[in-house]
């Protein structure tokens, strides 16, 4: 009966030693999962930081290609193209007459 009882009572006691390393291992393998996920999420957040500012710098850049774009539509409208002839280049259309004013100018002495 000794015999017996000391047999249950190595058995008990290399149920609850196997128990319990079945339970380290799974806190073990929890433990290595999140913080392989931690690093996952990491890596994530910084993806979508960066995408995040390349995504403001392409629209800043949308920004300023329309207003390049309705630039050199003005430049090339007839109305500028005039303007520019006529004020820095003193051109005129045939037929005009151009005045030109002279200052003042004091006497040399």
């Amino acid at each position: 009966m000794i015999r017996d009882s000391e047999r249950m009572l190595v058995r008990s006691s290399a149920k609850h030693a196997r128990r319990r390393l079945q339970r380290l291992l799974i806190v073990g393998a929890l433990i290595i999962l999140m913080v392989s996920s931690v690093g996952r999420l990491w890596n994530v957040w910084q993806v979508q930081r960066e995408l995040g500012r390349l995504e403001s710098r392409i629209e800043s850049a949308r920004l300023v290609n329309e207003q390049l774009r309705h630039q050199v539509e003005s430049l090339q409208g007839l109305d500028y193209v005039e303007k520019v002839a006529r004020d820095e280049l003193g051109l005129v259309r045939p037929g005009e007459i151009t005045y030109m004013t002279i200052r003042n100018q004091e006497p040399r002495r």
